[in-house]
């Protein structure tokens, strides 16, 4: 006699064996069994974690502070597995050119290890409701704490809640499957409360001035739409991702100003797969005979991953690929050629506002120490932004 248990715990505590370090799965079986299993001071696998995303950023830290896990045993066709994540740190940084070099030099390695790593087939009915199970699951992060680290700029994302949920075609949270007529996957990403900072700290690394949030309390939604072949599709054909933003708070001062171009050019040349093209104020420091070695990288250069072409890489399989289906129906299985993935982004307001910074000290109080007064001198607002794309492939 099989039991939902015996695959649902293995499962659970591989991905959570996978991507932190410090938990003993042993010990954590018995209380998965209990219904709710929680977990302190964890460390993040950040090997795992950049060997999984394929981004051109490396971790220098992860950490989480809290994770609880809520299984509903009684209910499990019917109610979700809840994962709560209560405050997580992660610090980033742009990967070096050796850091590529090696990463490139190990991708054939790594494909070889991903294409061993299949589940165990369950037989019959308990494989289709393991599917419908890791279809369902609904995870939220209290607390996330973002940084990235670019030379002597640190731009920061902190976010109250962070939550990611199964919902019906009406986007409404719901336990769904993947089924017939359409095989479609919808899910919604809800973050609240984002702020993100812009600031320069000093050869310490400290920040000893800081500005005020370049982006502040933001709120949006994201909505994933994946079109499956059939119900057991390891490939969507068709992707949609559209991000609902209902206003949009910024502040620029003109000590920002420098490090905002900064971090946009880089943003751009991600976007444009031509971001090792970019130096950074070290790179820019060095001989100019090196530059001439930048025709001899332009062949590699043209095969680097734009972001788009990541961020297609990125979207996961929403199922779990069973033995069985390695083979089964791979005749239907979509070509990179065939699919389509549609971005779509949607503002109903921004607001633009630009500052001067002043250097003001209490003199009243000798001790006082020097902080920064900002004077707006321009506000630019928008209503009703939206921008669309299409690409497939190739």
């Amino acid at each position: 006699m099989f039991k939902i248990e015996s695959y649902v715990t293995p499962l659970i505590l591989s991905y959570v064996d996978k991507y932190i370090k410090n938990i003993k799965p042993e010990d954590s079986q018995v209380s998965l069994w209990g219904g709710d299993a929680v977990f302190h001071n964890l460390d993040l696998r950040l090997d795992v974690l950049e060997a999984e995303l394929h981004s051109p950023f490396t971790f220098s830290t992860g950490h989480i502070h809290e994770l609880r896990i809520h299984v509903p045993w009684t209910k499990l066709a019917s109610e979700s597995i809840v994962i709560t994540i209560n405050t997580i740190e992660c610090t980033l940084k742009l990967k070096s050119t050796e850091d590529r070099s090696s990463e490139k030099s190990g991708q054939s390695q790594k494909a070889k290890s991903k294409r061993q790593e299949v589940a165990v087939s369950p037989p019959g009915y308990i494989q289709s409701l393991m599917s419908k199970i890791v279809n369902n699951i609904s995870i939220v992060c209290n607390n996330v704490i973002l940084k990235y680290l670019e030379e002597d700029i640190v731009l920061s994302l902190n976010a109250r809640t962070v939550s990611l949920t199964s919902v019906n075609s009406k986007w409404e949270t719901a336990f769904t499957e993947l089924a017939a007529p359409d095989f479609k996957s919808r899910k919604t990403v809800t973050v609240s409360d984002l702020t993100i900072c812009l600031d320069q700290c000093n050869a310490q690394g400290k920040i000893p001035t800081y500005q005020e949030p370049f982006l502040y309390r933001c709120s949006l939604t994201v909505r994933l739409c994946s079109t499956y072949p059939h119900a057991s599709g390891a490939k969507a054909l068709k992707t949609c991702i559209e991000f609902l933003f209902p206003k949009l708070d910024f502040s620029l001062s003109d000590q920002q100003i420098p490090m905002f171009i900064r971090i946009f050019n880089l943003a751009l040349a991600l976007y444009l797969g031509d971001f090792k093209n970019i130096p950074s104020a070290k790179e820019e420091a060095v001989d100019s005979s090196t530059i001439d070695n930048d025709a001899n990288d332009e062949e590699e250069n043209s095969g680097s991953q734009s972001w788009a072409g990541w961020a297609w890489g990125y979207v996961p399989a929403i199922l779990p690929v069973w033995e069985n289906e390695t083979t089964e129906g791979s005749d239907v299985l979509p070509s990179d050629r065939e699919r389509i993935f549609q971005l779509g982004v949607f503002v109903e307001r921004i607001n633009w506002t630009f500052k001067w910074a002043e250097m003001i000290r209490d003199v009243s109080i000798s001790s006082a120490p020097s902080r920064l007064r900002f004077q707006p001198f321009l506000t630019a607002r928008m209503q009703g932004c939206y921008s669309s794309s299409n690409s497939s492939r190739h």
